[in-house]
């Protein structure tokens, strides 16, 4: 799926359009590799785009990080494998492009859970999500059941 160029080109559009409209965008990928591929391909169309992965040298790892937390005006692009789901909080993130198979309701919702902070956590008023739906793949059925799976939770 990784190297589907059909899927892949579909995901860049969709980032690239999102990039129109927010600062700060975090891209959940398949693999090393598709992070990789995504970001250096996002940069040769002008973007300021990185991949974070478990392959990142903590150093750069935390300069892109903090890059992408700091105020600057310019739109940054972080695609991520499994780095980036649990216990990154970057407030200012309000788009987020879910290319991430996953079977896990939970997983799911964590990924979700990077861009829609809200103004009281000190996040943004609205956030777009984007999910790249498979349909020959199983997964944890609508992509709906995320979002009102919680409902007990905030009433």
């Amino acid at each position: 799926m990784a190297e589907n160029e059909k899927r892949n080109l579909r995901i860049l559009l969709e980032i690239e359009d999102l990039g129109q409209r927010h600062q700060r965008i975090l891209v959940f990928t398949i693999s090393v590799q598709h992070s990789n591929l995504l970001a250096t391909v996002l940069r040769t169309r002008g973007w300021q785009a990185y991949s974070v992965t478990g392959n990142t040298p903590p150093q750069e790892r935390s300069r892109i990080i903090n890059s992408f937390k700091d105020d600057s005006a310019k739109t940054q692009i972080i695609c991520n494998y499994g780095v980036l789901t649990t216990g990154f909080d970057a407030p200012k993130t309000s788009a987020a492009v879910i290319a991430r198979p996953t079977k896990s309701l939970v997983l799911y919702g964590q990924m979700v859970g990077r861009v829609i902070r809200g103004v009281k956590a000190g996040g943004n008023e609205t956030a777009e999500i984007v999910t790249v739906v498979d349909s020959d793949l199983p997964g944890f059925g609508s992509v709906a059941e995320a979002f009102n799976n919680w409902e007990d939770v905030w009433s």
